[in-house]
């Protein structure tokens, strides 16, 4: 437990497979979204890179973290931006 005098941490670690996980789970409950697309990766399995999962894919650059997500649309829908 942290005391007055112990320092503040100064960042926090989210481990790739739960990032997708929560990116997917959240795209799945908008209204609208049908199921997940493949990523560009996916049609290209020699060049997958190691963090994707079935429609997202996440990119990390330093402390910059970027998510595609690809979704396919319910029919006569609209989804929120």
């Amino acid at each position: 437990m942290p005391t007055a005098t112990s320092p503040t941490p100064g960042s926090t670690t989210i481990a790739s497979q739960v990032l997708l996980n929560l990116a997917r789970l959240t795209a799945l409950s908008v209204e609208g979204v049908s199921r997940m697309g493949a990523t560009p990766s996916q049609f290209k399995q020699w060049a997958r890179p190691k963090q994707a999962l079935e429609g997202v894919q996440v990119k990390t650059e330093g402390d910059i973290v970027n998510l595609d997500i690809y979704v396919i649309l319910k029919t006569m829908s609209t989804c929120a931006r």
